[in-house]
């Protein structure tokens, strides 16, 4: 083993300790994800674990052995997490972090319900609605 892999061991091995100190944090004032401090816990976790799997500098990330495990639960943990750190957490993947606009005034269609026509969407894409221009900005009430 060369300076830099076992560097990179150390630091890898200080930030998956991270991630399991802010878990068992985590489920000692965590009761449901409705607690304001679940996701940011979950970030933290998320963060920590995958960060040596990850583009670091100098370094980069530990080699691939260090990211196969014999056990298939384990391996699966290991790839949801930095999955979810590529797609949720580090960036806002458009397929994971979806947004639902609902204008003002907009009639809801009860749950399982499926409207039989709607331009709607095709025309937020186009600029659209009917003979107004739309703007989203207008929706908007933060």
């Amino acid at each position: 083993m060369n300076e830099e892999e076992l560097y990179q061991l150390i630091v890898g091995m200080s930030d998956i300790r991270a991630a399991q100190t802010t878990a068992e944090y985590a489920v000692t004032v965590v009761n449901d994800i409705k607690s304001p401090l679940w996701f940011p816990l979950l970030e933290a976790v998320v963060v920590s674990y995958a960060r040596p799997f990850t583009a670091n500098r100098p370094y980069g990330p530990l080699p691939k052995r260090w990211a196969n495990f014999a056990d298939p639960g384990q391996q699966k943990l290991h790839d949801d997490l930095v999955e979810t750190r590529n797609k949720a957490v580090a960036h806002s993947d458009a397929a994971v972090r979806r947004v639902m606009i609902i204008p003002p005034g907009a009639q809801l269609m009860p749950l399982g319900e499926v409207a039989r026509t709607s331009n709607f969407a095709k025309d937020v894409r186009r600029g659209q609605r009917g003979n107004a221009p739309v703007r989203p900005t207008d929706w908007l009430h933060v």
